[in-house]
């Protein structure tokens, strides 16, 4: 579905308009087909240009199309199925901006809520503004993840399969954040070599900050990365040791408790045996099996068994 939006100085707030004007803002929500032929019908642009943004497994790139400038790139989303980060596409024309996302978009919802004096009345300075926007997102995101992983790091001794299962998934989640950070920071660059005629100084400038901020989350989740690995494998190493002491205490105490059963199953054969007439031979061999199992006990004690 199509909205169309546009903001200037005196409203202060983005506000919705009954169709496309010019300076307005263009965000296609779970968009479809339908959608993107009203797009290319608006941009003069081919559908085929515009049908990769609806693939969930796009990734992040930028290409220049008739003066257009169309930028791929994906955001941190909430885990849907497999995947933890969604597109978005940017489309800048002479005219409009155009966003498209193939699902429901908090990061547009966090734009159009925000309070900044950013206006529709530029262009380019609201397509910088979006993919401001987006750097920003994963920052916050990778920020989260590092405190989480930190507060883990902290309570290393109550490890359990549980916490190794959340340091498998945060690396996952990690892992596609920086891949997604890697393809951005390329596109980013290639973006401010391309001569396109709507870009001022001022733009290049701004792209460069954020290239500069997205090398910087990419450097962090990548020592991250690195940190949940180390932490992951400490977090093995001591359930390792705390299920080899929990196997050797079932060991000591199963060959404590075989040896009154051993005594027991051959005093219940049917067959003469020694003690068998004596009427303290119960006695007797249960003080036998208390000793004999109150060695073993010790020995395994001695040898940090139990």
């Amino acid at each position: 579905m199509l909205k169309f939006y546009r903001k200037n100085l005196q409203e202060g707030s983005f506000s919705t308009v009954s169709g496309p004007e010019k300076n307005c803002w263009i965000h296609a929500e779970n968009a479809t087909g339908e959608d993107i032929e009203k797009i290319c019908a608006l941009t003069k642009l081919h559908v085929t240009d515009l049908l990769d943004a609806l693939d969930r497994y796009e990734l992040p790139r930028v290409e220049v199309i008739q003066n257009n400038l169309l930028f791929f790139t994906r955001h941190p989303v909430e885990q849907e199925s497999h995947l933890h980060t969604m597109p978005i596409t940017v489309l800048m024309t002479e005219e409009y901006l155009v966003t498209i996302s193939p699902s429901n978009s908090a990061l547009i919802r966090g734009i159009l809520e925000s309070n900044d004096t950013s206006t529709l009345s530029n262009v380019p300075d609201f397509f910088v503004r979006v993919l401001l926007k987006v750097a920003q997102e994963f920052a916050g995101q990778i920020r989260q993840k590092r405190n989480s992983v930190m507060a883990q790091g902290k309570e290393i001794g109550s490890v359990d399969s549980d916490d190794i299962s959340v340091l498998t998934k945060q690396e996952e989640t990690l892992n596609q954040y920086l891949s997604c950070l890697e393809l951005f920071h390329a596109a980013l660059k290639t973006s401010n070599t391309l001569e396109f005629p709507l870009f001022c100084k001022q733009c290049h400038r701004d792209i460069d900050d954020i290239k500069n901020s997205v090398k910087q989350s990419e450097n962090l989740c990548s020592s991250l990365i690195k940190n949940i690995r180390s932490l992951r494998d400490s977090c093995q190493i001591i359930f390792a040791n705390k299920l080899t002491k929990t196997i050797k205490l079932l060991t000591a105490l199963t060959i404590i408790f075989s040896i009154p059963n051993i005594v027991a199953s051959i005093y219940g054969m049917n067959v003469k045996l020694p003690l068998a007439d004596r009427p303290d031979a119960f006695g007797f061999l249960m003080v036998i099996m208390f000793i004999i199992s109150g060695l073993c006990g010790y020995w395994f004690y001695r040898k940090k068994w139990m």
